[in-house]
């Protein structure tokens, strides 16, 4: 009797070692199977976004300009010191959505293809709660983020050469400004150094008067630029008040312009601004 149990005992822990191999060959298989299955659709989705390559760039770069002014106007630094891209990614996000049409090419090509794959379809519904087109659509947008913004890089590298920035002085820079205003056929002058009273450039077009002030900068403009070229809209009886600069602006800065119909811009945007 003694021996029947432990017979007995060491077929009970053998029945718990052969059920602990067994899960623990479940749970790698379950795994691999997981790894397999994102390898494959990370894989579906760089094939089809590379066949819709040519398409997406044409459609990114028709909005590079736009794209560009909205990421300086919405990128801030806060009372912190800290740069706040919160509202430039929810504006990236509403881009993607409302003007990248392509997107949605993309997303039916990717549902079609994964959902003809039964065993594929069925490992993800195994493991996610959504629908295959929500997942590819998250991913979609991450990568379409990732191109925008590098397209923008290589936009606003271009652009930063308007200017010879890093050879300029204030004075200088002034004067560059009133000349890209003189190349669209305004006319344009930059006002004395002392006792401007917030006015760096005033320009004339068919009796439209624009009074700028222009910020060579390597930190943010705050507002205390749109409280000078405001006042000196006044004081001039111009029409629109306009703040330039090779920088960004604080949010404060941005919220008082807009408050009193004051223009930032960065000089990047002067042509666009000027042939509107």
């Amino acid at each position: 009797m003694e021996l029947f149990g432990k017979v007995i005992i060491i077929l009970v822990l053998l029945y718990f070692v052969v059920k602990y191999l067994i899960v623990l060959a479940s749970d790698k298989m379950e795994v691999q199977a997981g790894v397999n299955l994102d390898n494959q659709m990370d894989n579906l989705i760089k094939k089809v976004l590379d066949s819709y390559d040519i398409e997406i760039q044409d459609s990114i770069s028709k909005y590079l300009p736009h794209l560009a002014l909205k990421k300086k106007q919405l990128i801030y630094i806060d009372d912190y010191g800290d740069k706040d891209e919160r509202d430039w990614e929810k504006e990236l996000e509403r881009f993607i959505d409302k003007k990248l049409y392509v997107k949605n090419k993309v997303l039916i090509e990717l549902d079609d293809l994964f959902t003809a794959d039964t065993y594929a379809l069925t490992q993800f519904q195994k493991r996610f709660a959504g629908t295959p087109i929500d997942y590819f659509d998250s991913i979609v947008k991450i990568e379409l983020k990732y191109r925008i913004e590098i397209a923008l890089l290589d936009f606003e590298d271009t652009q930063d050469n308007y200017f010879d920035v890093d050879d300029s002085d204030p004075i200088s820079y002034e004067n560059s400004i009133a000349e890209v205003f003189e190349q669209h056929g305004w006319e344009a002058r930059v006002t004395k150094a002392s006792g401007d009273q917030g006015a760096d450039v005033i320009a004339k077009y068919d009796g439209f008067k624009m009074i700028i002030q222009c910020k060579l900068y390597s930190s943010p403009v705050s507002n205390k630029a749109v409280q000078e070229v405001y006042s000196a809209l006044n004081y001039y009886n111009g029409d629109k008040a306009v703040v330039i600069t090779n920088s960004t602006f604080t949010k404060s800065a941005k919220q008082l312009a807009e408050s009193n119909d004051v223009l930032l811009i960065h000089h990047s945007q002067l042509d666009d601004l000027l042939t509107i």
